[in-house]
């Protein structure tokens, strides 16, 4: 991510904060083959996450960014 400009570095960093408050926004898809794991769209990327519990609160607990 350090070689993105910072708009495109701040709009990935809001959206995996968003991912604390809602770890299965609507326009989240699971990812078939994997357990408990989501990918978001952001503009030309991909948040890939997968979805934790801690301490009774749901949690994303791992990602990854790619480009499409």
């Amino acid at each position: 991510m350090r070689k993105l400009d910072a708009q495109t570095q701040a709009r990935i960093v809001q959206a995996i904060r968003h991912l604390g408050e809602n770890p299965r926004p609507s326009r989240c898809l699971k990812l078939s083959r994997l357990r408990d794991t989501y990918r978001i769209r952001e503009g030309d990327f991909r948040i890939i996450y997968q979805e934790g519990c801690v301490d009774g609160h749901t949690k994303p607990s791992g990602f990854g960014v790619s480009m499409a």
